[in-house]
């Protein structure tokens, strides 16, 4: 076996993680642990952790008044919370919102830290899924406030009509138009109310009209 050269060699480094309890705090630091090129993990952690390891040193902390730590090379920021399990949302924002930039602070006065970017996986995963609720409750409203004002699309060919704009067989004629450019206008109409959930009634009417001028002459041509 050659003896390989110093440059050849592995950089031992001395890692901090804060948070390990989490999904994505245990998964760093089962890939940490895993690297053989990590001599050492410091944990932060309001509790002890369950992970047993030689290269793993537990450190249970307050992250409102962290005392000093040890030098470390990398560092590793994955607190979170829940509202439901901190308690409340003043509690929650201690861990997310303060508990993180008050770690980093502390850690970058470690003469070696060289901090990794932020990151908050568990604030982040919970804007995401407050955002998806909130896409999947307009999209529901939007659907329901659409179904019942899609009737104006027949009111409004009945007018055209009354008015000369447009000529139908007889009433069949007009009622499969009107069907027909239900199902072009529908999709787009949800989709507009879903982004615009202020628009009144009136104004859905108004862009069913003009969703209807649009299509009309395509139907008509059928």
């Amino acid at each position: 076996m050659s003896r390989a050269e110093p440059w050849e060699r592995p950089v031992k480094r001395t890692v901090a993680l804060a948070g390990a309890t989490g999904l994505v705090g245990r998964s760093n630091l089962e890939g940490l642990l895993a690297d053989t090129s990590v001599q050492s993990v410091h944990v932060l952690a309001r509790c002890k952790s369950r992970v047993v390891h030689a290269r793993l040193t537990c450190h249970i902390v307050d992250f409102a008044a962290l005392s000093p730590l040890p030098p470390v090379d990398e560092v590793y920021l994955a607190l979170g919370t829940t509202t439901k399990v901190a308690g409340s949302q003043a509690a929650f924002r201690a861990v997310d919102f303060d508990a993180n930039p008050a770690s980093r602070r502390e850690l970058e006065k470690t003469r070696d830290a060289a901090l990794t970017p932020f990151l908050s996986a568990i604030a982040a995963r919970e804007e995401q899924a407050r955002a998806k609720r909130e896409a999947e409750q307009n999209l529901s409203r939007a659907k329901s406030r659409v179904g019942w004002r899609l009737s104006h699309v027949h009111d409004y060919l009945k007018k055209l009509e009354e008015l000369e704009e447009l000529e139908f067989e007889d009433f069949r004629d007009r009622w499969n138009t009107g069907e027909r450019l239900l199902e072009l206008i529908r999709s787009t109409l949800v989709d507009e109310v879903a982004h615009r959930p202020d628009l009144t009634d009136q104004q859905i009417e108004k862009r069913i009209e003009k969703l209807v001028d649009a299509h009309l002459e395509e139907v008509l041509d059928e």
